[in-house]
């Protein structure tokens, strides 16, 4: 009896460890999941949350999508202008400098090249002041095809612990074709 109460024991430890597993894995924050958009006319796809939809502002070069109560948002650019002949590094100081002008405080919490799926990035990850309004922001830019691409999400910093996972993941599913 007592070897039987045991096995019984170790099962219901086994099974709440692997449902909080599962849920701790599962892609998304909270009640927003994520799902895969294929973006730029199939040329990129990337998770993003179920609950963004198409915000006013968006062109061919530029999209915009924003949360369903208006906390949070992402945009998609296609830069094909005066930064294109420049290397990520560059590009990527150009931006620091204007964050910098414009965030009033601004506390860096990571920026520099990385790698996503084998292809060089540069990201900028940050909060601080804009305006009055304390925001959150994660943006990486890449060279695609002779072009600059940037991917950003910022929200306010009230929002930070529900939408900065969600911006990691959204980084680590970027894939161009």
């Amino acid at each position: 009896m007592d070897l039987i109460n045991k096995l019984i024991i170790v099962c219901v430890i086994i099974i709440v460890g692997m449902a909080f597993y599962l849920n701790y894995n599962q892609k998304g924050s909270g009640n927003i999941k994520l799902e895969e958009k294929t973006l730029l006319n199939g040329e990129l796809s990337m998770l993003m949350p179920s609950n963004f939809k198409p915000a006013s502002g968006s062109t061919a070069r530029e999209l915009h999508f924003e949360s369903s109560d208006g906390k949070a948002k992402l945009r998609i650019k296609d830069k094909t202008d005066r930064q294109s002949h420049l290397n990520l590094i560059s590009v990527m100081a150009m931006y620091i400098q204007g964050f910098n002008r414009f965030y009033k405080p601004l506390h860096w919490i990571k920026q520099g090249p990385i790698k996503i799926a084998g292809r060089d990035f540069v990201i900028m990850e940050f909060d601080g002041s804009l305006k009055k309004r304390d925001e959150y922001a994660l943006f990486v830019l890449t060279k695609y095809n002779g072009r600059v691409i940037m991917i950003g999400l910022v929200c306010d910093k009230d929002e930070m612990s529900t939408y900065q996972d969600i911006a990691r993941d959204i980084k680590d599913s970027i894939r161009f074709r």
